[in-house]
């Protein structure tokens, strides 16, 4: 059952410059966004190529995932807080996941491709 007076477990992070290089290295990751369907195709857009699973479905799609396992999971959302609970959720299904730093609000800062 969930503690909020209890500490989160800390998460795997990685900045937007980071996962720039990565895109444009072509390494194989996948990018999971979990924001509402509104967001992902809102006025902040998306990162191209990524997949839409709203942090509030995650557990009813985790099993979409699996094909995933063995691969990296970089997760973002609108600021990176809702990506870092998908990211303990995924964690503890045994996924390797990494948080966004800042998520769409610094990659649109950083001016970076996004697609609406």
């Amino acid at each position: 059952m969930f503690n909020p007076f209890q500490p989160r477990p800390p998460v795997n992070e990685i900045t937007a410059e980071d996962v720039k290089k990565i895109i444009d290295q072509n390494e194989d990751v996948l990018l999971l966004d979990v924001r509402t369907h509104q967001e992902y195709s809102g006025e902040m857009g998306h990162i191209q190529n990524s997949m839409l699973i709203p942090l509030q479905m995650l557990w009813h799609h985790s099993e979409d995932l699996e094909k995933y396992k063995n691969k990296q999971i970089i997760i973002y959302c609108r600021s990176g807080q809702r990506s870092a609970e998908a990211c303990r959720i995924l964690d503890q299904q045994g996924f390797k996941t990494k948080n966004m730093l800042g998520g769409m609000i610094r990659w649109n800062q950083l001016q970076y491709k996004v697609e609406y």
